[in-house]
């Protein structure tokens, strides 16, 4: 099987590449941080020129149609560059349920302006107690007199909440909280009475929120109940291979970085890269991020397959997979430059909070070694 990008996607990788150099320094990076903001206005608004807020979208919904794979060498350039900017919150999870169970007047009203870079929209669908599991769902959702709805209850991480105007929110209808019937996903304006919410700040740099509802009411809802959860999951799959994708961008600047590092550095008067056995460290690095690539392929090209259960499969094998490669090529990264490698100075250090900011995205490698053997059963 030929496993060579097409000269558009080496097009695509190598101008995403090029831009992330020119505007998104690693100085740029811990201006855009330490802001407290969790992106760069100024820097959103030129992507959103450069079509890349559109990339995975058809062109009947103002997409440029391009797929898993292309995503892919996006989110890869993203996570070496370390950029914080909200494309995996806005795009891949809020934008893919807007496309895929949104009607003609909330793709216009909602999705447009998100692909035009105007509008910023949030997911939260997770809930502390449930943790990893996406069906665990205790907010409940009251339809009223009105045709409207009023929705109760906390969900946690919502990924780049504090900047969101919108939210779409994962609500029960019925049944118990953790079963994947009964559930609703609904439109709630960030201003709503009844929401409030409370911001922090990720280890990554980015930001996110908690959120408490106390009868929000909500005119909005995408989709039925017979699409939600399935949808749900779908999106969620994408974010996944997203993420570790941007994973492995980040794997290879640490490994890249290393290497030149130890060519440089001196000990006793000789390069620390002459001496063997620092040398094979730097090999098993580089294994990992080779076989992080191949993982991250495998998932993507699974993604345009009609098989959810292989889909599913795909994404959380690659998950469990890159958990463990990314954690290590960190490690070996920060231990190999010593003290420096973490300090707020050096980019090493960053990196590596990125890394174990990731680890948890999602679902940690346990939570995917389980859902991988429940699904292969």
């Amino acid at each position: 099987m030929d496993f060579a990008f097409t000269s558009e996607q080496s097009q695509l990788r190598d101008g995403f590449q090029r831009f992330l150099r020119q505007a998104y320094s690693f100085d740029t990076y811990r201006k855009i941080s330490a802001s407290g903001t969790g992106y760069s206005p100024e820097i959103w608004a030129q992507i959103s020129e450069l079509q890349w807020l559109a990339l995975p979208f058809a062109e009947s919904d103002g997409g440029l149609d391009c797929g898993p794979v292309e995503l892919m060498l996006l989110t890869e350039q993203l996570g070496r560059a370390l950029c914080v900017e909200p494309y995996l919150a806005n795009i891949v999870l809020s934008g893919q349920l807007l496309a895929k169970l949104g009607n003609i007047e909330q793709k216009q009203a909602l999705l447009a302006p998100l692909l035009a870079g105007t509008k910023q929209i949030s997911l939260a669908h997770l809930e502390a107690a449930g943790r990893h599991d996406s069906a665990h769902c205790e907010t409940g959702a009251v339809i009223t007199a009105t045709g409207a709805y009023e929705l109760s209850g906390k969900k946690s991480l919502v990924l780049n909440g504090p900047n969101a105007e919108q939210f779409i929110v994962l609500a029960r209808l019925s049944g118990e909280s953790k079963s994947a019937k009964g559930l609703g996903l609904f439109i709630v304006d960030a201003k709503a009475g009844g929401l409030t919410q409370r911001p922090y700040a990720l280890l990554d740099g980015g930001v996110a929120s908690e959120l408490t509802l106390n009868q929000v009411v909500s005119s909005q809802r995408l989709g039925d109940e017979d699409q939600t959860f399935e949808t749900l999951l779908d999106v969620l799959d994408l974010a996944i291979a997203a993420s570790c994708a941007d994973a492995y961008g980040a794997m290879q600047a640490l490994l890249e970085k290393t290497v030149d590092y130890l060519k440089t550095r001196k000990q006793f008067g000789v390069p620390l890269g002459s001496l063997q056995v620092l040398q094979h460290r730097m090999v098993d690095m580089f294994m990992e991020v080779q076989q992080t690539q191949s993982m991250v392929l495998m998932a993507m090209l699974h993604l345009n397959e009609g098989d959810r259960p292989t889909r599913r499969k795909a994404a959380s094998a690659c998950k469990a997979y890159v958990h463990k490669s990314s954690k290590f090529v960190a490690q070996q990264a920060v231990q190999l430059h010593g003290g420096i490698g973490v300090t707020e100075e050096l980019s090493i250090g960053h990196y590596f909070k990125r890394l174990t900011a990731f680890g948890n995205l999602f679902g940690d490698r346990e939570h995917h070694l389980q859902r991988f053997a429940s699904l292969t059963q």
